[in-house]
């Protein structure tokens, strides 16, 4: 395989611009044609260049193939400005309802509008202030004055920075000792001592991840509140309520982050009810999506891990 090139940031700012514009220009059959260059410049980012460190490698693979995922569910999937409204809109900001006819309910929106709504939705993977918003997953902020929640996030910030920061220590440290053994299979040890180390390992790695993601959350939504242009309710938990990890289920649809649940949702449904034909609402078609859900999230991730390696 050839060397990779160094990695673009100015093509993944056009990407995402690309993934916005879709948002924004008026429905169309044509819109679709967008998913073209937006799916070659993601497939050239993750296969062929790299950030020359695999950590960060790994990360941006993922980002870009959850874009990819995004775009595909926005444009190929969904006539957004037909479909999706925000919390308080009673009809789609195209102004057109799809029923047995096409009836005009409200006048066509300014270019300023959808240019609005569009970096609005964009800028929500989780579906914060939209009527698509899975209501039950979020755990929301306890009502705050505006300065004591500015507070509580940077207090936040910091605890997640020295969780990030003993977590990272510790797992430097079990690298340098080879505690696990150099093959880190463990075969030098207990079955007792394995499983302790070997959990404390994956502790630690889930430490470093929710903190790495929780960070900027918290700092981004003290600034978005102190500067007026968005209000705590808008700034959910990333996570959910530990406590409620007592099944794998719930673990994955209630307490991890919803930031994939919109277009894994979605492409999952596509699939089982319109390719597969499965009928909706049977036992049948839930575990079938359950399935391409982790298929799908695997493929994401494993993007990470092309790029990284």
């Amino acid at each position: 395989m050839p060397p990779k090139r160094p990695f673009s940031d100015i093509l993944m700012g056009f990407t995402q611009l690309l993934i916005l514009t879709s948002l924004i220009v008026s429905p169309s059959p044509y819109r679709r044609l967008l998913f073209i260059p937006i799916s070659t410049f993601i497939f050239h980012l993750i296969y062929l260049t790299s950030k020359n460190n695999p950590a960060k490698d790994n990360i941006m693979g993922s980002v870009l193939a959850t874009y990819l995922l995004t775009a595909s569910d926005y444009i190929l999937l969904t006539d957004v400005q037909r479909v999706l409204r925000r919390v308080g809109e009673k009809v789609p900001i195209s102004g057109y309802q799809i029923t047995e006819k096409i009836e005009v309910l409200r006048p066509k929106p300014t270019f300023t509008e959808r240019i609005q709504w569009g970096v609005k939705l964009f800028a929500s993977p989780r579906g914060i202030g939209w009527t698509h918003k899975p209501t039950q997953c979020l755990r929301n902020q306890q009502p705050l004055g505006r300065y004591r929640f500015i507070q509580t996030q940077l207090l936040w910030a910091l605890l997640y920075a020295l969780l990030f920061d003993i977590a990272g220590i510790y797992r430097r440290w079990a690298i340098s000792t080879q505690i696990l053994g150099p093959d880190a299979t463990g075969s030098h040890l207990t079955w007792t001592s394995f499983i302790f180390w070997k959990s404390l390992e994956q502790f630690a790695f889930v430490v470093t991840t929710v903190s790495h993601m929780c960070n900027p959350h918290n700092l981004l939504s003290a600034l978005a509140v102190w500067v007026g242009i968005s209000k705590q309710e808008d700034w959910p938990h990333l996570f959910g309520n530990w406590k409620e990890a007592y099944t794998i289920r719930r673990f994955w649809g209630r307490v991890w982050h919803q930031l994939m649940r919109r277009p894994l949702t979605t492409h999952c449904r596509y699939i089982s009810n319109n390719l597969f034909r499965i009928p909706r609402g049977t036992l049948r078609s839930s575990y079938a999506q359950l399935a391409l859900a982790w298929a799908i999230s695997s493929l994401v991730h494993g993007a990470g891990e092309f790029m990284a390696f």
